[in-house]
């Protein structure tokens, strides 16, 4: 399987609002890639669509409501309960307290300047000390803001002694300041051999605070003598290249040197293990005992590393700067060796997964036990992200374990996803029988699996209509669709007589449209009446043995029926011959216009018709030697008849694609004329008849 091999495979995969992302077989879930409700909103009154008929906000996924700022996020801090998450962001500066019980905003403060760092000194949210970037350190009570005041130097780190009550300021210099909760006051700061301090941890198992120094050093103090009992020199363990560069005086991407320690962290398990980083993007690990380094990881960003956590689940290090997190094992790379410069050759460490964002980070925080991490970004959203190979979802959000595994089935993927199953029978189909045996049929149960690719192409040569029948069937599915919700008239039509019964129902239809269009009382009463007519030869009595009976069923094709519609017959004869000579005088026109007929145009050509059959038959009344000579002359003058009218038929037939309604109208028009007419001459006749 590709996406379980050593190689870097990326994909990404939305599902609702997830990005899925995988490398080296590790899957990464953006819990937050979605987008926000205000941002729903906006869309939606500028695109004028309800939020209830989008699909996709539907199915959105909020890991906490309002889990965002209105600029960037700057820390974030988890209380130990695991009740809480305590953040600081701008813009103005803030901090908003999350309840992952109700999974909503707690609360929210504004303060007066921007937060540097922040310490929570209970177990919940009740008690939290604020780092400012004006040198001032703010308390706040579950109440409120409580108290604040100023240190000697500007801060750059914030730390906790809690048997002690001790808070403990480092910053841009030598010094660590201590001020005591219990009295109320400054103590005796702790002295060490830098200049200043970037970073500190306290290790709870020894009671041994570590501190992070600009001249590339890790010092330990033990609070209880308040002496300094440990150094350990990370700028001599560091490659050679970030040494060369160091006695070159190269500074960093950030300006700092490239030894300079930003990041130390110490293990909560078992509190042996430090993880440090240097402002090169170089992270180390150690044993406390030692100093030789288990193990050592190059972000190769050329940025500082802000955050180390270590993993209490497994014993995997989570290291961050501004561009990636990338967690890794220190067991991979224990393997270190002294060389005659005191140099260590050490394997390097295996990455297990890397997580790169959109926007710069600015720290790491990492849900108890668990495979979420929360990460405060230089974006409004506060970014989560789910890895199932850390662990499980917290409690409080265990849906996200769900969504996973559905996902999971649903990317799961056969070996065979490539071919297609075919029988010997379909392989001789699509003739290609002569394959059996070569290495592109793969025998299997009783047929073979053929690589897609081939398949398609040989359907394609097979069967090259069969895109134009899938294509038309799927039209045809489309319009039953669309119009099966439609009301339809359906007639109930007899089994005997069927035509004959189609006809009269036609007739009867036909004539009501006509009575509602026409004007004239007398025309609508004359259309009335031939509906009646039309109606009651299906629904009288009298006449129902000829739609129930067999006896009574006409049989339209017998030799008896033929002679007594013999002028219809030879009305149809005659018009497809009219047809056919108007569509070879007009070869420009269209099917719909040679298609085209009229009521009017069948009553004259009957009645011409009828009138040739009564003079051949008056002709043929003479000798019986002449007949075929005066047959075919009949036969003539019925052509020339036929041709005279040719025009007027093209005429008649252009009338007939008309509305029905604009020929009831003509129809009026011209019937009033003659009447007209008709007047007017009645009125010349009588007026000359007086005059004699």
């Amino acid at each position: 399987d590709p996406l379980t091999s050593a190689c870097r495979v990326h994909f990404e995969r939305y599902f609702m609002s997830l990005v899925v992302s995988q490398a080296s077989g590790v899957k990464v879930y953006n819990v937050t890639a979605g987008k926000t409700l205000p941002e729903w909103v906006k869309e939606s009154k500028k695109q004028k669509v309800s939020l209830r008929k989008n699909e996709e906000y539907r199915r959105r996924i909020e890991l906490i409501q309002g889990f965002d700022y209105p600029v960037s996020c700057q820390r974030a801090k988890l209380s130990r309960d695991g009740n809480y998450i305590v953040t600081s962001g701008v813009y103005k500066p803030r901090i908003r307290v999350f309840d992952t019980q109700e999974l909503s905003l707690k609360f929210e403060r504004h303060v007066d300047c921007e937060i540097v760092d922040l310490h929570i000194l209970t177990e919940d949210y009740s008690k939290i000390a604020l780092l400012h970037a004006d040198r001032t350190v703010s308390f706040h009570a579950r109440y409120g803001y409580h108290y604040s005041t100023r240190v000697p130097r500007a801060g750059r780190c914030i730390g906790y002694h809690a048997p002690s009550c001790d808070l403990l300021v480092g910053g841009s210099a030598s010094e660590v300041f201590r001020l005591n909760l219990d009295q109320g006051r400054f103590l005796e700061p702790f002295k060490l051999d830098t200049e200043s301090v970037n970073a500190l941890s306290f290790n709870e198992h020894f009671n041994l605070f570590f501190f992070g120094c600009d001249n590339g050093t890790v010092q330990a103090i033990d609070p209880r003598i308040r002496k300094r009992v440990g150094m350990l020199d990370v700028r001599a363990l560091l490659p050679d290249d970030h040494q060369r560069q160091e006695r070159l005086a190269v500074v960093g991407a950030v300006g700092r040197k490239r030894s300079e320690v930003t990041a130390v962290a110490c293990d909560e398990s078992d509190g042996l293990r430090l993880g440090c980083g240097t402002a090169g993007g170089i992270a180390m690990v150690f044993d406390i005992r030692s100093t030789k380094p288990l193990a050592m990881k190059d972000h190769q960003y050329d940025m500082p590393i802000h955050s180390v956590r270590f993993h209490p689940r497994q014993r995997r290090i989570l290291t961050a700067d501004t561009k990636v997190i990338k967690c890794w094992e220190e067991t991979s790379a224990r393997s270190n060796e002294v060389n005659e410069e005191s140099q260590f050759q050490r394997s390097a460490p295996q990455n297990v997964f890397s997580i790169e964002t959109p926007s710069d980070m600015n720290d790491l925080c990492m849900v108890q036990d668990t495979g979420l991490l929360v990460v405060p970004q230089e974006q409004p959203k506060i970014g989560a992200y789910y890895i199932p190979e850390l662990g499980p979802a917290p409690k409080w959000c265990m849906f996200l374990d769900h969504i996973t595994e559905e996902l999971e089935e649903e990317a799961h993927g056969s070996i065979y996803d490539d071919y297609r199953f075919v029988t010997r029978q379909e392989l001789s189909d699509l003739g290609m029988i002569h394959l059996v045996g070569t290495p592109l049929l793969r025998a299997h149960m009783h047929g073979f699996f053929m690589d897609a690719r081939l398949h398609d192409k040989a359907r394609q040569m097979a069967e090259p209509f069969a895109y134009d029948e899938y294509r038309k069937k799927k039209i045809q599915e489309r319009i039953a669709r669309e119009t099966e919700g439609r009301i339809t008239v359906q007639r109930k039509v007899p089994k005997v007589n069927k035509r004959f019964a189609e006809r009269l129902q036609e007739e009867a239809e036909d004539d009501e449209v006509q009575n509602d269009l026409l004007a004239s009382s007398k025309q609508k009463k004359k259309a009335a009446e031939k509906s009646r007519v039309a109606k009651s030869i299906l629904e009288d009595d009298r006449f129902s043995s000829m739609f129930t009976r067999k006896e009574f069923e006409v049989d339209e094709n017998s030799e008896a029926f033929q002679r007594l519609h013999a002028i219809q017959n030879k009305m149809r004869g005659a018009d497809a011959g009219s047809q056919y000579r108007h569509q070879a005088a007009t070869p420009a026109s269209t099917s719909e216009d040679s298609g085209s007929d009229s009521s009017g145009d069948d009553d004259d050509i009957a009645a011409e018709v009828a009138r040739s059959v009564r003079q051949s038959a008056h002709k043929s009344s003479g000798s019986t030697a002449n007949r075929p000579a005066k047959m075919r002359a009949v036969s003539t003058s019925k052509a020339a008849m036929f041709g005279s009218s040719e025009k007027k038929m093209r005429k008649r037939m252009r009338e007939a694609e008309k509305p029905l309604a604009e020929r009831l109208k003509r129809r009026e028009v011209v019937q009033h004329d003659r009447r007209a007419a008709g007047e007017k001459d009645i009125i010349v006749q009588r007026v000359s008849e007086k005059r004699k």
